[in-house]
């Protein structure tokens, strides 16, 4: 059976990290870990649990498809287990992947994840590989993917832990709306404040219903309605932050 090579990008995880290495341990032979500069016991967390793991400093620079492609580079096995920092995979998963490498049908494979919020746990299935050989690629510097089909792992799911409070929830919402009014900018997108005014809504209703009726927050009643609203609302900082970065821009 081949090896298999984990890959994770951390950046101040202490709460979660200790599970997230706990869980993929037993079943790959290295931990390729790239840091982006931890301030917290991240790292030493990390060297504590584990004799697997390879460290590596770099920058995150708001392209997380880059920081992947960095890690896969740095993975010497044929097969890579690509897992987040606030992320455990359960012991189902862990045999239907071990059994994935032993007969392969596919070089990419997703699966379902378990997101435990505020609202509650919901199940959706994963964009992104949970394992993939190594010669592959991601793209996208926000919400990174591949190219490639990939084939999903039925049996098992992956634990993600995204938020311990609102405060934490409200870091993110503030964080992905920045990196998104930014790529706008790098892509030299010209937005009209009125353009701003009927595309944002526009998206925010997408991404409401998306996450309301699609990834099923109406499971969990009226916390699960206003969750997907607060989600929602990031697509309107998106257009703020845009707009107050170009008229910085034109100034300078």
């Amino acid at each position: 059976m081949g090896k298999i090579s984990a890959a994770i990008l951390v950046h101040n995880n202490e709460e979660t990290i200790s599970a997230t290495i706990k869980s993929v341990d037993d079943i790959v032979d290295e931990i390729i870990i790239v840091d982006d500069y931890s301030l917290d016991n991240t790292i030493e967390i990390i060297k504590n649990l584990t004799c697997k793991a390879k460290i590596y400093t770099r920058a995150l620079n708001n392209d997380f498809a880059a920081q992947r492609n960095f890690s896969l580079e740095k993975c010497s096995n044929e097969w890579v287990l690509i897992i987040d920092s606030d992320e455990e995979i359960d012991d189902i998963l862990k045999q239907s992947i071990l059994e994935e490498v032993k007969s392969p049908r596919s070089a990419a494979y997703n699966c379902i994840r378990l997101n435990e919020n505020i609202a509650g746990a919901t199940e959706v299935k994963l964009d992104r590989p949970i394992l993939m050989k190594k010669n592959l690629f991601f793209k996208d510097a926000i919400h990174e993917m591949i190219s490639e089909p990939m084939t999903f792992i039925k049996d098992g799911k992956l634990l993600h832990h995204c938020w311990f409070g609102m405060s934490d929830f409200m870091d993110d919402l503030n964080k992905y709306s920045t990196w998104k009014a930014k790529k706008w900018i790098l892509e030299g997108r010209k937005y009209t404040p009125l353009f701003l005014c009927i595309r944002q809504p526009l998206v925010s209703a997408y991404f409401f219903i998306r996450r309301y009726v699609f990834e099923r927050r109406f499971k969990h009643r009226s916390i699960g309605f206003l969750y997907a609203l607060a989600w929602s609302t990031e697509e309107l900082f998106v257009g703020l932050k845009y707009y107050e970065m170009l008229k910085m821009e034109n100034k300078s």
